[in-house]
Formats: structure tokens, C-alpha cells, sequence
């Protein structure tokens, strides 16, 4: 059985103008990850800024591979970044990690990052990837469309009446902080559940699905600031994702799809496709257990 024919989902609930599906993951995951936020915690983790825009240098010092989200952010440096894709970086070394900038009018400042629990929203996620992917097919390299990043967050930052200086992402993270707040503080606790699919009225925007209730719920906040953000969006009129078919009870269909591994490290496997205006993301061991997995729809001819 594929991993997405072992995804089951728990009803619906609603938050505010987002229609949320808590899911299960029924199969065999792979774990032994920590998080991003957790090797900084331990001082596990070295993160270098490059002298170029478009990749930082990662060493992990920690006895655990490290997991880094697509969309995660890095605040400071010289600019603050996003990680272009999903990567598992093993224990004891050191690599070279695509990122993008989210924060256009700075070029100065020291070699130190932060973590946030800013993630790229949905609409951001989906430039983020279906560029990568593109660079993936015609020049083997996960490198994202630079401008198209910048002009979805200059009409963010102009959406939600953003004041930013440096045209940051996280200024708008910051503006709607209370109201963003609010979308987490109303989802309360479930448990027992490894992930979540995202609505915002019939408009699917998100899904994200790990291989245990543990690992999903060192993310949750980030996820649900960041489908949150993606809510307000769609509430100002504005959403940057194309309409798609996708249903909970559909989910299935998208093990039929031959998913590419572009993306092969030492016992870790991503891979990546676009299919039907959804594009997937997929994390795998070397014996093929599912760690993480998701959909977002394909952004508007208009943003990329």
C-alpha cells in the first residue's frame, strides 16, 4: 500500500474561515529526527552564512539527523532566509543547504541565524516549490525563481497593510501576530494525530503528514502559524493558489503517481511532482518508511 492510500482522516472541524481534517497516518514511519528548533535548544547545530544569497552552510554536530522543513525560517545574518526544500542532514556532517531570501531591502549585518516559528505560508510554499522543482527538471539544481519570492511577499506585505523597511517576510508575521495567535489558540490539543489537511472555505491550501504524533507536534505551531497567515490572506481576497479537486477522501489517488527522487542523501530520499495543479512533496528512508509528506496547490501563472 502506497503512503498516501495510509493516510485516514478524523472528521473536520473549523477555525475561523479554515476547515481543518486531522490525519493519521496508519503505516510504518521512519523517526529518530530532531527538529530544526530542537538542535539549536542543544547547541547541535552550526548554520554559516554564504556569501551568496542562495545557500547557507549547515554542520550537524548532534548523534541524530536532522530534519529541516521546506519553507523553515533563518532570521539574521545578512538576510533572512527560507530552506528551498525538505531535508534530513545525518549526524556529524556538514552540507550545503538551498535557501531563498524573504527579505529584500538588507544586505548587512553579522554571520548569525536564528530560527522562527515563521514558516512560509501556502501560497509562498507553492512559488517556493513548483520553481525548485522546475530547476530540478531543467538544470538539476533546487534553486527557486528569486524575484517571483520577492514579489508575492511585496504583495503580502501590501495585502495586509504591512509596514517593512526591509521587505520582510516576518514584518507580517509580526503585524498579524495577535490574530495569528488566535488561529492557534483555537485549535486546542488532538491527539493521536500525525498531521493535518487545510481548507480555507472549499479551497484546499495545505496538507502536512508525518510518520508520528510526536514529530508533528514539535512543527504544529509553525504549520498552523503558517496556514493561519494563509487564511488571512484568503479572507483580504488575495490567495496565490490555484483551485484543485483534491479531497481528504481522495487522497489515495496520489499514490498512482510516479513521485521523481531528485533528491538522494545518505539513507534519505526526496522526491518531488506536480499532478493535477497539486504538487508533493515526499521524504522516505532507505527502506521506503514515509517521515513527512505534503500537498500544496500550484501557484497562478501570475505569480511565477
Amino acid at each position: 500500500m502506497g503512503t498516501f492510500s495510509q493516510i485516514e482522516h478524523l472528521g473536520r472541524f473549523f477555525i475561523r474561515n479554515l476547515v481543518v481534517y486531522p490525519l493519521v497516518f496508519k503505516g510504518k514511519g521512519g523517526d529518530g529526527v530532531l527538529t530544526l528548533d530542537e538542535a539549536v535548544s542543544k547547541n547541535a547545530v552550526n548554520i554559516q552564512d554564504n556569501l551568496g544569497v542562495d545557500s547557507i552552510t549547515l554542520i550537524n554536530r548532534g548523534n541524530s539527523p536532522l530534519l529541516i522543513l521546506e519553507g523553515e525560517s533563518l532570521l539574521g545574518a545578512r538576510q533572512d532566509r527560507i530552506f528551498n526544500t525538505t531535508s534530513v542532514v545525518e549526524a556529524d556532517v556538514r552540507e550545503i543547504l538551498p535557501v531563498s531570501c524573504v527579505e529584500k531591502e538588507r544586505w548587512s549585518g553579522n554571520s548569525t541565524f536564528k530560527t522562527s516559528i515563521a514558516l512560509a505560508f501556502p501560497s509562498l510554499r507553492s512559488v517556493l516549490r513548483s520553481t525548485v522543482t522546475a530547476n530540478l527538471i531543467s538544470r538539476g539544481i533546487p534553486k527557486s525563481d528569486q524575484n517571483s519570492i520577492w514579489r508575492l511577499i511585496d504583495k503580502t506585505l501590501n495585502v495586509t497593510r504591512t509596514m517593512s523597511k526591509t521587505k520582510s517576510m516576518h514584518d507580517a508575521y509580526d503585524t498579524l501576530k495577535s490574530e495569528i495567535d488566535r488561529y492557534i489558540e483555537e485549535l486546542g490539543e488532538i491527539q493521536n494525530v500525525t498531521g493535518y489537511m487545510v481548507f480555507a472555505g472549499d479551497k484546499f491550501i495545505a496538507l502536512d503528514v508525518f510518520s508520528s504524533y510526536e514529530l508533528l507536534k514539535k512543527y504544529e505551531k509553525k504549520l498552523f502559524a503558517s496556514y493561519a497567515m494563509q487564511g488571512i490572506l484568503e479572507r483580504y481576497g488575495f490567495s496565490g493558489l490555484k483551485k484543485t479537486g483534491v479531497t481528504p477522501e481522495g487522497l489515495g489517488e496520489m499514490d498512482e503517481v510516479e513521485i521523481k527522487a531528485f533528491r538522494k542523501q545518505t539513507g534519505w530520499v526526496e522526491g518531488r511532482v506536480m499532478v493535477k495543479d497539486i504538487l508533493i512533496e515526499l521524504i522516505k528512508d532507505s527502506s521506503g518508511r514515509m517521515l513527512y509528506a505534503s500537498l500544496v496547490p500550484a501557484p497562478l501563472e501570475s505569480l511565477v
